[in-house]
């Protein structure tokens, strides 16, 4: 109760285990580094933020398809929310999910059979 009081001098207590850590992880050994995954990965993110920059910027364009799909949702008529999302000429379709805050796209890379990436886009509109 008091120990947050503005005179409380809060010590802090040290942790044996965490003594000389440096010095532990200095000759911790690591796996070697390979960036394959990372670099494909890298390269599968590249579709899925081209597309979902041509949606974001149909959006920030069209003051009536903004309009149409605000009001579909607060309807929940999710169905015409993803048609209206289809309108917009994006070939990869993401994942819809709208709150009364805002829309949740979730853009998947489908082509592999990892999961390797996702990119997720908030707008909010309240």
């Amino acid at each position: 109760m008091y120990r947050y009081h503005p005179f409380f001098s809060y010590r802090r207590r040290s942790n044996p285990l965490h003594r000389n850590s440096a010095w532990r992880h200095r000759y911790r050994p690591f796996p070697p580094v390979e960036t394959k995954i990372f670099i494909d990965s890298s390269k599968r993110m590249l579709p899925l933020m081209d597309e979902a920059k041509k949606l974001v910027q149909r959006f920030s364009g069209s003051k009536e398809l903004t309009y149409q799909l605000m009001d579909a949702a607060q309807q929940s008529k999710t169905e015409e929310v993803k048609q209206l999302i289809r309108t917009t000429g994006i070939t990869i379709q993401p994942e819809v999910r709208f709150t009364p805050d805002g829309l949740h796209l979730t853009f998947e890379d489908r082509s592999s059979q990892n999961d390797c990436c996702h990119l997720v886009v908030n707008l909010r509109w309240s």
